[in-house]
């Protein structure tokens, strides 16, 4: 996932790899002509909130907030975007907003250059409520649940792609999709979310906060968005590894296993991410985000054991349990 490197951004972002931070930058400057054709597109479709299936998905377009704001405010200067993004942006959704961004003011100062930024048109390319209404719909034929949610689509700091706030929120953030394939990345990677919003609906499982609940959770989000595209993604694109990466994790997935076995039942944040992160490797030479590999091949031995049908179960089942009833040694399927 790539990210907006300038400044330091804070986040407490839940089942989403995150960057790292850098160094800040210059300002950007606001253009004068504002984003007139982002600003069109705008005016043709200015709902702020949309809904699906009862209200079950609902989607927030900060985005329009944030073009319309930039646009308005083209001949004003910086500190006079800044004052209408806080008003029209944050303040009607700051529990978000202080979910995801540690100071929006100075993020908005800094960052914020919808004109330089060729993701900028990605949220006119798509319709985001009718493909995350569709996801979630063929969610709920697999597993009977819904995954019901609040979205939040906007152009951020970059942190994320797609994911979920520790408030259980959603957010889709465009400036975190990669710059030469966003729309492609959003539409593989939204099953993995909606998956990963089923699987948090569980609440009597005393092992979900522990690095094999971090595995797992991983691992059928992934194991998921593959069986959801079919073949039109394979299992190491469902984990976003190059054929590199996939065979290096298959030739070390014993050893890979017995590292994680030795603190599955670890809550330790720290350790967790390194299973987790974009930009954290377990050991020397292994892809990032083994935890999803491990994740991806447990759920795998589970449905090779119990049939295409069991994968209802490992939504809902204890993740001690699916451990146990998968039969994975770290050896495969």
């Amino acid at each position: 996932m790539l990210t907006r490197r300038c400044g330091r951004v804070g986040a407490v972002v839940a089942s989403v790899s995150l960057a790292g931070t850098a160094t800040a930058c210059f300002a950007p400057k606001v253009p004068r002509e504002g984003v007139p054709e982002l600003f069109a597109a705008v005016q043709e479709s200015p709902a702020l909130r949309e809904s699906a299936l009862d209200g079950c998905v609902v989607v927030h377009h900060l985005w329009k907030a944030e073009i319309l704001a930039v646009h308005r405010t083209s001949r004003e200067g910086v500190g006079a975007r800044v004052r209408m993004l806080v008003d029209s942006v944050y303040e009607p959704h700051a529990s978000f907003w202080d979910g995801y961004v540690s100071d929006f003011k100075k993020w908005a100062r800094r960052h914020l250059d919808l004109s330089g930024d060729p993701r900028s048109t990605i949220p006119t390319q798509v319709d985001l409520l009718d493909l995350i209404a569709g996801v979630t719909s063929r969610i709920e034929e697999v597993t009977g649940k819904r995954g019901c949610a609040e979205w939040y689509a906007l152009y951020g700091p970059g942190w994320a792609n797609l994911g979920g706030l520790s408030t259980g929120q959603m957010l889709i953030d465009f400036f975190g999709l990669p710059t030469d394939r966003g729309v492609e990345n959003l539409m593989s990677t939204l099953p993995h979310e909606v998956a990963h919003v089923i699987h948090g609906q569980r609440t009597e499982d005393p092992d979900r906060g522990t690095l094999l609940g971090a595995i797992i959770s991983e691992g059928l989000a992934s194991y998921f968005a593959d069986l959801y595209w079919g073949t039109d993604m394979s299992a190491p694109e469902a984990l976003g590894y190059d054929p590199a990466e996939w065979d290096w994790a298959v030739d070390h997935e014993s050893q890979l296993w017995a590292l994680a076995k030795e603190n599955l039942w670890s809550t330790d944040q720290q350790l967790i991410s390194q299973y987790r992160r974009a930009d954290r490797r377990v050991v020397s030479g292994a892809p990032v985000k083994v935890g999803y590999f491990l994740g991806y091949r447990l759920v795998e031995a589970y449905v090779s054991r119990h049939g295409e049908s069991s994968l209802t179960g490992v939504f809902q089942l204890p993740v001690r349990v699916v451990l146990e009833d998968s039969g994975y040694s770290g050896g495969g399927t």
